[in-house]
């Protein structure tokens, strides 16, 4: 055997052996994240059960939703989302606002009516979104079989049971 055909030999030797070591580093990361996706669901399940998103209103717990058949859940889901552009343009505003207080906090001279002005306003989109949030409640509320009534009185009791 020359030594070229030695030395190729050599370097196939060496890859045939660190790519094993590279499968098992990536198979190990790969499960270290989902051991840790399902330790964050295990230890903190409500903790990410958003007030807003799809639901928008905090009395109704998502957990809810998804004990429903789904042409029930499609149902009630509809009228969550019919509400979805406003409160996107609400959150949105509530940005603006909030970069207005920001601008009035840094301005000099200060000028305390452009901050109380901002925070004002931005009270008002607050009011508003709570306002339309208690319309969706009671109309799904309203649609709700006794039975479901039932189901959704359980889960407001376990939420709020498990913040205490």
């Amino acid at each position: 055997m020359t030594a070229e055909a030695q030395d190729a030999a050599d370097a196939s030797s060496r890859l045939n052996r660190r790519w094993p070591m590279a499968l098992l580093v990536v198979s190990l990361a790969l499960n270290l994240i989902v051991a840790g996706a399902l330790a964050v669901r295990f230890f903190a399940p409500e903790r990410f059960e958003r007030y807003t998103g799809s639901g928008y209103s905090s009395l109704i717990p998502r957990k809810f939703l998804s004990d429903l058949p789904a042409d029930r859940r499609k149902e009630l889901g509809d009228l969550l989302r019919r509400n979805r552009g406003e409160f996107r343009k609400d959150f949105a505003e509530m940005r603006k606002l909030a970069t207005q207080l920001a601008d009035a906090l840094e301005r000099e001279p200060y000028d305390e009516a452009a901050a109380v002005a901002a925070i004002q306003a931005h009270a008002k989109v607050v009011d508003g979104m709570i306002d339309r949030g208690a319309a969706v409640t009671i109309d799904i509320v309203h649609r709700l079989s006794p039975a479901e009534r039932k189901l959704l009185a359980g889960r407001i009791r376990e939420r709020t049971e498990h913040r205490k």
